[in-house]
């Protein structure tokens, strides 16, 4: 695990960063807004970083949906084929009961 001082984090934060170990790449975006104009005035920061996560959210939430939606299709398809094999087997029965009964019926008179 990396542990970085507080003043190197905000450099990073402010510049953007990059580390490369054992193959592995982190790299950071700088963000629009400076680690001091947060610092000044941590409201706007609050409310920004908010912003941001509600965005996220949504998007996420979008993106949740349309996926549960593509399985539910495809779960539908799969049932819709399911309900013609039991309904031609239906009416295969129902046949093979009429055939019985007209058989049955015509012995008995």
């Amino acid at each position: 695990m990396l542990i970085y001082p507080l003043d190197s984090i905000t450099e990073m934060i402010n510049k953007g960063f990059e580390i490369n170990k054992r193959k592995c790449s982190l790299m950071a975006f700088s963000f629009p807004v400076s680690f001091k104009e947060f610092a000044s005035d941590p409201v706007k920061a609050i409310l920004f970083l908010s912003l941001c996560a509600i965005m996220y959210l949504y998007i996420d939430n979008k993106l949740v949906y349309n996926k549960m939606i593509d399985d539910q299709y495809i779960r539908i398809e799969k049932l819709e084929g399911q309900v013609k094999t039991l309904n031609s087997k239906v009416e295969n029965l129902n046949v093979k009961l009429l055939e019985f009964y007209s058989e049955h019926i015509n012995h008995d008179e």
